[in-house]
C-alpha cells in the first residue's frame, strides 16, 4: 500500500513521458523510486548497503500498514524522468526490480 501522495507509474507510461521529454513536451513532476519494503529494519538496511556500494544514496522510510511496520527503501527524488529511466535500468542490472512513484500531492498556494 502506498500514502495517498503517490501513484505507481507504469513501465509504459514511463517510456510515454520519456518521449515527451525528449520532444520538450515533459509533464512536470517529481519521482522516487521505491526498491524495497521490508518488515525487518536490517532487511532494508542491508538493500540501502548495497545501494551506495553501487553509488546511489537512499533512504528508509518507516510506514504503518494496519498494525505492522514496514521500511521502504526509497531512492531520489528526481525531476526528469531520464534519470529515473537510468537508475531504474541500473539497478535491474544488479538485481534490483525499483517501482516508479510520482508524487500527487498538490501544491497549495496561500492567498
Amino acid at each position: 500500500m502506498l500514502p495517498n501522495k503517490e501513484a505507481v507509474v507504469p513501465d509504459h507510461e514511463i517510456n510515454t513521458r520519456l518521449r515527451e521529454e525528449r520532444l520538450g513536451k515533459a509533464k512536470q513532476g517529481k519521482y522516487v523510486m521505491q526498491a524495497g519494503s521490508f518488515k525487518a529494519a536490517d532487511d532494508a538496511d542491508r538493500l540501502k548497503a548495497k545501494l551506495a556500494l553501487m553509488g546511489i544514496e537512499s533512504k528508509v522510510e518507516k510506514t504503518k500498514i494496519g498494525n505492522s511496520e514496514w521500511h521502504r527503501v526509497k531512492i531520489g527524488p528526481y525531476a526528469q524522468m531520464g534519470s529515473v529511466d537510468m537508475t531504474k535500468k541500473r539497478l535491474k542490472d544488479n538485481g534490483i526490480d525499483a517501482i516508479v512513484l510520482e508524487s500527487t500531492k498538490k501544491a497549495t498556494t496561500k492567498p
